[in-house]
């Protein structure tokens, strides 16, 4: 085998073996981890916000705030209109987008 041949395998073993680490260990991949990781964030601010600062007491509004309508979201969180995409970034709007997806969409 010549240093190409090996390169390639290396890669190849190093992108599947990756991947298959995950699913052998039974962690989470980095993204999902990050999105497990805010939505525990917006349970805590819901929940238990008597355990965090103060600061984030008003980080979350449920929909019943707005109005008294029966609706199917109103234990849903009020997404803020954000104008960039640096805005979508922040834990307030993706924390409430993630908290809003249906059990199976994440």
């Amino acid at each position: 085998m010549d240093s190409l041949d090996c390169l390639l395998l290396l890669l190849s073993i190093s992108v599947f073996s990756l991947t298959r680490l995950y699913v052998d260990i039974g962690a989470l991949p980095l993204n999902e981890l990050h999105n497990f990781q805010i939505l525990q964030f917006v349970h805590k601010c819901i929940y238990h916000h008597h355990k965090l600062p103060q600061m984030f007491s008003t980080n979350f509004t449920k929909n019943s705030m707005f109005h008294t309508y029966n609706t199917r979201t109103k234990e849903g969180l009020q997404i803020d209109f954000i104008r960039s995409s640096l805005g979508q970034r922040c834990i307030k709007y993706k924390g409430s987008v993630l908290w809003n997806l249906p059990p199976g969409e994440l």
